[in-house]
């Protein structure tokens, strides 16, 4: 590689498919990260691809997507962003000294997790982070405040280990902290399930669906937060009401006259200025990222319900797709996907077993057709349709790794779905 830009990128890509004897005529699929000299709406190498090979369908990596979307939602509130310093320099403060880690191993219980560090290319870091730290977060209080108080020991670590304890005692830190922990555990939980070789695109849209909602789903339980905090912190009161109020310039008085203003308690303040905006971000973010995989889905999701669809529906489906790929499907595709919805409603076999197959319906059906020759003969367009959508990369590598680390081996290609 002589150079990443998006002309590099695609010279050198095109090169090695003419030296391969690679058509590109016949790419259906093709799936990157988000960075964009390769994921570029107009000038990135998806969009050169496609200049050659309009049937080339950009489908963005979800994985790395939902990490964007996790990464945007911290930085866009400056409270968060300080959540966030607070729960490293903790780790850091503790991991520091093997005196202080040992206090640390010793006072959490049998059933509690170590503290965990941040990782800026690692989102599963995070939720490692909160988790550890809100099942054992009395605990670590506890030898914080045992450090700030031992006379043996530094005076500037007991500085910062009272002033991490004290943060511990504001409810603002609180609420971030039990708001992010199943924020994060659901965004992990759901990243490793977007790796799964077996997941397709309609699953896995469906799953980022599921994730919005849930995240929607928060926006009226500040109360039930703030209460569980203030049971586990002991605190009543958040961190502005203990400060002095700042009082209205005299100045822009005298130059705007006076005004009535209106008064939000630190409550208030907190819910509209922080709580809120993290959850309506990841919310519009996740948004966002749903509707790079709609236009795919509107193509080919019919394909999952072939079975319960009307006969009308199912004929508008498969004509979009064989206007689509009028060099891939013949005409013939609408009465085969009709027979094929018949054939489906027979097998004795799925409708017993359909519970426990260890793949997507999708995938049933396409081995179903290339397991059996027949089939394949009468056939043949529902096959190339299947094989057209399965081959579409949902993830195209995994998240839990290092961005800057690239695998190579066999594991890479154990994670990818096409």
């Amino acid at each position: 590689m002589k150079g990443h830009g998006a002309e590099d990128l695609f010279n050198n890509l095109y090169s090695f498919l003419e030296e391969a004897q690679f058509d590109i005529k016949y790419c259906r699929g093709q799936s990157y990260d988000n960075a964009s000299n390769i994921a570029g709406k107009y000038s990135g190498l998806q969009a050169r691809i496609r200049e050659k090979n309009p049937l080339a369908e950009y489908v963005p990596c979800f994985a790395h997507s939902l990490n964007l979307v996790g990464a945007s939602a911290v930085n866009c509130v400056t409270t968060v962003s300080g959540f966030f310093d607070f729960v490293q320099n903790l780790y850091v403060f503790l991991i520091a000294s093997t005196q202080r880690w040992e206090l640390l191993t010793k006072g959490l219980d049998s059933n509690q997790l170590v503290l965990k560090r941040l990782s800026d290319t690692r989102w599963s870091a995070h939720s490692a982070a909160t988790k550890a730290l809100s099942k054992g977060f009395k605990n670590v209080k506890t030898v914080l405040e045992n450090i700030a108080e031992d006379p043996e020991e530094k005076v500037e670590a007991r500085t910062t280990a009272a002033g991490i304890a004290k943060k511990m005692d504001q409810l603002e830190y609180g609420i971030l902290l039990e708001l992010w922990t199943p924020i994060l555990d659901r965004f992990h939980k759901t990243s490793l399930k977007l790796q799964s070789p077996q997941l397709d695109l309609n699953e896995a849209v469906q799953l980022l669906t599921s994730l919005k909602e849930y995240v929607n789903s928060l926006r009226a339980q500040f109360d039930f937060f703030e209460k569980k905090v203030k049971e586990i912190t002991g605190s009543t009161s958040y961190k502005e009401e203990n400060q002095r109020k700042r009082k209205r310039s005299v100045q822009l008085t005298r130059h705007d006259g006076s005004a009535d203003e209106t008064v939000f308690s630190a409550q208030q303040k907190f819910r509209v200025m922080v709580f809120l905006p993290v959850l309506d971000h990841l919310r519009s973010a996740l948004c966002k990222r749903s509707e790079a995989y709609s236009g795919v889905c509107d193509k080919f999701g019919f394909l999952r319900n072939i079975r319960s669809l009307e006969q009308s529906d199912l004929r508008r489906a498969s004509r979009n797709l064989i206007d689509t790929y009028v060099d891939d499907l013949e005409e013939l595709f609408e009465d085969e996907i009709l027979h094929f919805k018949e054939y489906l409603l027979a097998d004795t076999y799925l409708h017993q077993n359909e519970k426990e197959l260890k793949c997507s319906i999708e995938l049933y059906m396409y081995r179903a057709l290339r397991n059996s020759s027949a089939l394949q003969d009468i056939f043949p367009n529902v096959a190339t349709a299947l094989h057209i959508y399965l081959s579409l990369m949902i993830t195209n590598c995994s998240d839990e790794r290092s961005f800057s680390c690239i695998e190579t081996d066999k594991k890479l290609s154990a994670k990818c779905f096409g």
